[in-house]
């Protein structure tokens, strides 16, 4: 059995971070541009740039790990019941304590279909063609696949962003197929080797330029046109999953941590402790109740914040959101190896 890649559990972590983050900039409304604070709307959106990525990595990471992992059909039906689980308990608690946001009877039956489960969606959809996909990965050659993806990233990123159109129902990176392009994308770095074939410094100047590319290509044409026009807008084309430089930050960042070796088996112990609740943590604080509950509240808390001291608070309340998150997860956890749930939903995989 191949060794498990630390690094890229670390990533996983981190990434959900990113993730939490995202919400939290989002549900702030920091996000809106603000004539009388312009300073730390600046701030909020470089923040927002830097970890705008996290989601196109948790695509490519499913590539890098699976193209060369045992396909098992109990993985989706314990994704599932973990988040029929939620689901039912979070329902349980909206009719307790009677909060304003109410599930419907679709919410209930059919929880995939859900707008803030769409990651979740996009991944079934995915996992459907993952046996397909590996058999493909590993029989094209190396060259062929580089030529693929760049002919695909053309066409289905470069162009649709210029041109601000979506001619490939691509739902600018909502959808089944872009996390199809990422697990490609994340097959290609694993099968070419390219994560240990490039230096460190050589990756994270990339990384480096293409932030600062996002940063003063948002900053400054909102910034422009506010002066000119008074309405700041126009800034964010590049600001999305399917943008070039969004996905090539997601893909250095990758690269860098397959490469990152992890020996402390303290460290290696705790990683290896909190990766399984990195999905907890997705349907926990992804959640409109939980959102109703403590989320949200975190969030709109955000706008009495002093600018200078804003970055700090936001990591400071994304590490809270996580931590609370994976507790919850964690004693989840527990409580299925009680119920020996795992065990019985692995039996699929003997049975087919």
């Amino acid at each position: 059995m191949k060794e498990r890649n630390i690094g890229i559990d670390l990533l996983r972590i981190i990434s959900m971070m990113g993730i939490v983050m995202l919400h939290l900039l989002k549900d702030s409304g920091l996000l809106e541009f603000d004539a009388d604070n312009i300073t730390k709307w600046s701030i909020v959106w470089v923040v927002e740039i830097i970890v705008f990525c996290s989601v196109n990595v948790f695509g490519i990471i499913s590539g890098f790990v699976g193209v060369n992992s045992n396909y098992n059909y109990s993985r989706m039906v314990e994704i599932w019941i973990q988040m029929l689980f939620y689901l039912y308990c979070f329902f349980a608690l909206s009719k307790i304590i009677n909060t304003s946001y109410q599930y419907t009877l679709k919410d209930i039956i059919f929880p995939i279909n859900s707008n803030y489960y769409w990651y979740v969606t996009a991944y079934a959809g995915l996992f459907l063609f993952i046996p397909l996909l590996n058999i493909g990965i590993n029989n094209i050659d190396i060259k062929t696949f580089r030529i693929m993806l760049i002919f695909v990233l053309i066409f289905m990123c470069l162009i649709p962003c210029v041109v601000h159109s979506d001619p490939y129902q691509i739902n600018a990176g909502y959808s089944c197929l872009w996390i199809i392009i990422c697990y490609l994308i994340g097959g290609y770095i694993n099968k070419s080797c390219i994560y240990q074939k490039k230096r460190y410094r050589t990756l994270i100047f990339f990384m480096v330029l293409s932030v600062l590319i996002l940063v003063v290509s948002k900053l400054g044409v909102d910034l422009l046109l506010y002066k000119i026009s008074g309405q700041a807008h126009g800034g964010g084309t590049f600001v999305s999953y399917v943008s070039p430089f969004i996905v090539l930050n997601a893909a250095i960042i990758v690269c860098v941590f397959a490469k990152l070796k992890i020996k402390h088996a303290i460290s290696t112990k705790i990683i290896k402790t909190i990766t399984p609740t990195v999905l907890g943590v997705f349907l926990i604080h992804a959640n409109p109740v939980f959102g109703e509950l403590l989320f949200y509240r975190s969030a709109q808390s955000l706008k009495k914040v002093d600018g200078a001291f804003l970055p700090i608070v936001i990591i400071g309340y994304t590490i809270m959101v996580f931590i609370t998150c994976s507790i919850i997860d964690f004693t989840r956890n527990i409580l299925f190896e009680i119920l020996r749930i795992k065990k019985i939903i692995r039996r699929i995989d003997k049975n087919l």
